[in-house]
């Protein structure tokens, strides 16, 4: 089953060698396909495994991490496919296929930033790769508001009808749009925390996004910029060399 079910990630693997780009097209995708969509689980389903299949290969982990890989990401989708097959009332089994959907999605996230750091040179990929990290941290993050909805029903106002009997996973296009819009800071006000579960969740993903933007991704373009910039006559030296050795 491991084996089937990471067969599409293992073939995408070999045609991307690490590329972070393919993740980020899935990302974009996501992002502007997912309100659009009936409020399903099964497109949350599909596009939770089209997400995933893509994150796997951009990693180019060892064999063991590939393993941990491959077996998480059975268990995740059995678990999503399992919660369409419930009962409504079924509101444990929701949080917890939510809670593990957004275990792997950090898992995913935190190798993925691994994957960036280690980088000894900036690439345009490497900044790529820091994006991803990015958008997968409105991903977690939607999926902890829509277990915590499921576990206290009320926590966030503004939620779409339907999340009363236990089908707010049928939902999850609307907590990702309070993630993107929480973690830019944008604050509509059409969606809002209201108990000190949630408004904690909101203040650390506010404050995570902003440090993340003005630290780490501004740091990396900064790096990518001085290193690819003509008068750097190292950057020079490796393109003549490059050209000489060709």
């Amino acid at each position: 089953m491991v084996r089937l079910a990471v067969a599409p990630a293992t073939l995408l693997a070999r045609h991307t060698g690490g590329s972070f780009w393919p993740l980020l097209v899935m990302l974009l995708v996501i992002q502007a396909a997912f309100p659009l969509l009936p409020s399903s689980p099964l497109a949350s389903l599909l596009l939770t495994a089209g997400l995933l299949m893509v994150s796997v290969p951009a990693l180019k982990p060892t064999p063991l991490l590939r393993l941990a890989a491959s077996v998480g990401l059975v268990v995740v989708l059995g678990a999503r496919f399992a919660l369409m097959r419930l009962e409504p009332e079924a509101a444990w089994w929701a949080v917890a296929a939510l809670l593990m959907t957004a275990a792997y999605t950090a898992f995913i996230a935190v190798n993925v930033f691994t994957a960036v750091i280690r980088r000894t040179r900036v690439t345009s990929n490497t900044v790529v790769g820091a994006i991803c990290v990015y958008l997968l941290m409105a991903h977690i993050f939607g999926l902890l508001y829509a277990a915590l909805e499921v576990h206290a029903p009320g926590s966030i106002s503004g939620v779409t009808s339907g999340t009363e009997g236990g089908r707010v996973h049928s939902h999850l296009q609307g907590f990702l749009y309070f993630s993107v819009i929480t973690l830019t800071t944008l604050g509509y006000g059409d969606m809002l925390a209201v108990t000190p579960a949630a408004r904690a969740l909101v203040m650390l993903e506010a404050m995570s996004g902003q440090f993340f933007v003005a630290v780490f991704v501004a740091r990396l373009v900064g790096s990518w910029s001085a290193t690819s910039t003509p008068d750097d006559p190292h950057e020079d030296g490796r393109t003549n060399g490059g050209t000489r050795a060709a």
